[in-house]
């Protein structure tokens, strides 16, 4: 688990937005300062989860709040306020923010993403460390998996891409501000569970996640397209999450009896 998704989202709008939007800095510099901070979030979480062994649900929630807290302040210290504007995104704002037959490069972004992330877990040894470590930590050291690596790049992996989601906002509202990604701390968790990963962890497929995310953002939009009242998402969304665990619950136990039977 990785809940400081939406405060690094927050934090790297801000960033940018500090940065260029108030002290003129080139954008470059102001990405890169916010990539940058990606990795120490990054660093700071796999560091915790390491070397105290406690869930990482808690380290993570715990560094969300620290991290919102701290782009909060920081912003309203040096302008006065949580949003900041950004007059000129430059080359950023073609690159990040334009649209392409109605529809957001972002798109464009996430499925390079997804690739990406189908082709580490497909063909490449560390997609099989990244299984077998979500599967069983102990099982895996044993095997030779050097767990803390792992653990260590998924989580820096984890919040540059969250990073990279709060440079994009920047550059397609010509804003930043600091408490915009708090909406993603769980979003993230409930597209995967809705896309079929298991919470124990060790099984889960690209191909689901994506799916799952395209329902959860018909769901979220397509209430408010149906003309209900948006009052309702929170309880669809819910229920939703209640239906794709006891799923994924379900299947987990037939893998597991099918596994006992063949032995």
């Amino acid at each position: 688990f990785d809940l400081s998704t939406g405060s690094v989202v927050g934090a790297a709008a801000i960033t940018v937005a500090l940065g260029t939007g108030f002290y003129g800095i080139p954008i470059a510099y102001t990405i890169t300062a916010a990539l940058l901070l990606g990795v120490l979030v990054g660093c700071f979480n796999a560091f915790l989860v390491n070397t105290t062994k406690l869930p990482s649900f808690i380290v993570t929630l715990a560094s969300n709040f620290i991290l919102a807290g701290t782009s909060l302040g920081v912003s309203r210290l040096i302008s006065g306020s949580s949003n900041v504007s950004i007059r000129d995104a430059g080359w950023a704002e073609p690159l990040l923010s334009t649209k392409w037959y109605f529809f957001n490069i972002s798109i464009l972004w996430y499925a390079v993403a997804a690739l990406l992330a189908a082709w580490v877990l497909r063909q490449t040894r560390f997609g099989n460390w990244i299984l077998a470590t979500g599967g069983n930590v102990d099982a895996a050291r044993r095997a030779g998996v050097p767990v803390a690596r792992v653990k260590l790049i998924l989580f820096i992996w984890t919040a540059v891409s969250s990073a990279f989601v709060g440079v994009m906002s920047a550059a397609m509202y010509n804003q930043g501000n600091a408490a915009q990604g708090q909406g993603y701390v769980f979003q993230t968790a409930i597209a995967a569970v809705i896309g079929g990963v298991l919470l124990q962890g060790g099984f889960g497929t690209v191909t689901g996640i994506v799916l799952g995310t395209f329902i959860y953002g018909i769901v979220s939009l397509g209430l408010f397209y149906t003309g209900w009242p948006t009052d309702w998402l929170a309880t669809f969304i819910g229920g939703l999450l209640v239906i794709a665990v006891l799923t994924n619950n379900l299947i987990r136990q037939v893998a597991l009896n099918r596994g006992k039977t063949a032995r």
